[in-house]
């Protein structure tokens, strides 16, 4: 039986709950809590809400099988790490494996014994404990390690030049920001989605945007830096406290350019497009990164209504070999020309990608075939690209 100082909720579905009443009482008078539904929108919110330890989920509900339940649930990252019990109504193999393979953690005879069950419930309710012990001393693993990168200033500023095409000239650089001395966090994406998740994103952010000026305040103060920037710090007003960033590298408001991300989502669009005017007539100017790659970039467009739109380097990727992908560049190129909207082609490794996009109308260029990033940044070496394309 679970020694645990809480008792361990269980979550019965079942089409039937009443049906239910023999087993549940056995297994409360063994230290349990015992909690029924009979439809996926109540088991659902009380699987979210109720901090349920484990599952057990009979073949049918009044809505919705069981399979689609199962299918539903794990799903869910809120609620996938549930254990889950199947009782089927029948021995049969292909039913299990479709629940297995849909992640339920058990199948058993909805005939078993109440022992048997409750065997299975203790095994099972235990593993799960150890699971859970287990993913919060990972998470604040993870909080630790950020905080300490954070603290410690664990990040290498690198910079990618951008280039514009008609005349060849220097856009901007994009900073980049990559961490180093962490076993942990060797991907900067890894490292902001996980600072998102545990709070920790504005001072990581913060701190990124120092080391980058202070990077390039001796070298330059002249040109454009481009800022990945989430959504929430212009709807929140977080941005306010970025400002004494730029002042000290005396960089003005007007050549800094904000990629707005999906870090975060647009939680209030009027409050949003409000905040964006105040930090537009203070002088920032807005991109908004990966557009093609999902609806969201889209809905950006709309909020944000940017000076600048990057065009997601998967549609680049290969562009010399795909109607589809050039029809997209051509569509974004039209539109954005109708707007007055400076396009930019990420991700432009080869000659045949560039040549294409070149010959689509794109204003801008970002990649490897032109200049790769680097953290000691030397403008006379970046400028030298623009004359031989000149």
């Amino acid at each position: 039986m679970t020694t645990a100082s809480r008792k361990k909720i269980i979550l019965f579905l079942a089409e039937d709950c009443c049906g239910l009443k023999p087993r549940l009482e056995f297994l409360e008078e063994n230290g349990y809590v015992c909690l029924t539904s009979d439809s996926f929108q109540e088991g659902h919110r009380k699987v979210r809400d109720l901090d349920v330890d484990l599952i057990v989920l009979e073949e049918h509900l009044k809505d919705i099988t069981g399979l689609e339940f199962c299918k539903r649930i794990k799903a869910d990252e809120c609620t996938c790490s549930v254990p889950l019990i199947v009782l089927t109504e029948k021995d049969d193999s292909g039913v299990r494996i479709k629940y297995y393979r849909l992640g339920a953690d058990d199948c058993l005879l909805a005939s078993i014994v109440k022992d048997e069950l409750l065997a299975k419930i203790d095994v099972m309710s235990s593993r799960s404990s150890t699971d859970e012990r287990d993913r919060k001393g990972s998470r604040q693993n993870m909080a630790r390690e950020i905080s300490r990168i954070i603290e410690q200033e664990m990040i290498l500023p690198h910079f990618q030049p951008i280039y514009c095409l008609n005349p060849f000239h220097l856009l901007g650089l994009e900073v980049l920001s990559r961490p180093i001395g962490s076993e942990m966090f060797t991907d900067p994406n890894d490292l902001f989605k996980a600072a998102e998740k545990f709070e920790l994103y504005d001072s990581l952010e913060m701190m990124c945007w120092k080391k980058a000026t202070e990077s390039v305040a001796h070298k330059t103060r002249n040109e454009n830096l481009f800022f990945n920037c989430a959504p929430r710090l212009i709807e929140e007003r977080k941005l306010d406290a970025f400002y004494g960033i730029f002042r000290k590298a005396q960089m003005p408001f007007n050549n800094v350019i904000l990629e707005i991300t999906e870090r975060s989502s647009i939680n209030e669009e009027s409050v949003f497009s409000q905040r964006l005017s105040g930090y537009r007539n203070d002088g920032f100017s807005f991109a908004v990164d990966d557009v093609g790659k999902g609806y969201s970039s889209l809905e950006s467009i709309i909020s944000t209504k940017p000076e600048i739109i990057k065009i997601d380097q998967h549609i680049i990727r290969g562009i010399q070999n795909d109607p589809v992908k050039v029809s997209i560049t051509k569509f974004i190129v039209a539109f954005c020309k109708e707007s007055g909207i400076i396009t930019v082609a990420e991700g432009v490794e080869t000659e045949p990608e560039f040549s294409v996009v070149k010959s689509l109308g794109v204003d801008a260029v970002q990649g490897y075939y032109l200049f790769k990033p680097v953290s000691d940044l030397n403008l006379r070496e970046i400028k030298d690209v623009c004359v031989a394309y000149v």
